[in-house]
């Protein structure tokens, strides 16, 4: 039980508490997918790599 916490905001708080697990699990879910791409074209240039092709920097050095 919340103590100190007038019940208006109690009770905000009971409302709002589902929302921002929901929140923070799509949050969560979304980092966690976001590594599939990139270890997905990882593995195609490797496989490119391979092949022979050849891949030129997007920065120039001198």
């Amino acid at each position: 039980m919340l103590v100190g916490i007038p019940n208006a905001k109690r009770e905000r708080m009971k409302i709002m508490k589902p929302s921002l697990l929901l929140l923070a699990l799509s949050f969560g879910a979304l980092a966690l997918s976001s590594c599939v791409p990139l270890a997905a074209g990882a593995a195609g240039g490797y496989i490119m790599a391979e092949e022979g092709v050849e891949f030129q920097s997007p920065v120039k050095t001198n």
